[in-house]
């Protein structure tokens, strides 16, 4: 069992790594021995359509990658674009401890999120 769930992580984490390879702001600023310590740090969050993966106004301490699915981005409740697998958010609010400016709500049947708690 343990050399199974061995292998599913250290697959998952792989996975992780070809996406943030993929994400220029990542593999621009990170080496890959940094981005496998990223994608070992990372957490999934599920979400089905409609729901708000971040809300406006409330405090920015987590750095997102869409892993899979589609998010709108809203401020104040309208559309300003769209987010997809590859794209990250919060990466200059994490930087700067500032609220989130805008509310990110999910416009695909279901979104996989990669979350990390800066």
């Amino acid at each position: 069992f343990r050399a199974v769930m061995r292998l599913r992580s250290e697959t998952r984490v792989r996975e992780y790594e070809r996406l943030m390879a993929s994400v220029p702001l990542l593999s621009e600023r990170l080496t890959a021995a940094e981005r496998g310590v990223l994608a070992g740090a990372l957490e999934e969050s599920f979400f089905v359509r409609g729901e708000e993966v971040v809300t406006q106004a409330d405090p920015a301490y987590v750095f997102f990658i869409v892993s899979e699915g589609c998010c709108e981005i809203r401020i104040n409740g309208a559309a300003r674009g769209f987010l997809q697998k590859g794209n990250v958010f919060w990466e200059r609010t994490l930087q700067n401890r500032e609220w989130n400016a805008v509310t990110v709500v999910v416009t695909s049947e279901t979104a996989t999120v990669l979350t990390f708690d800066g």
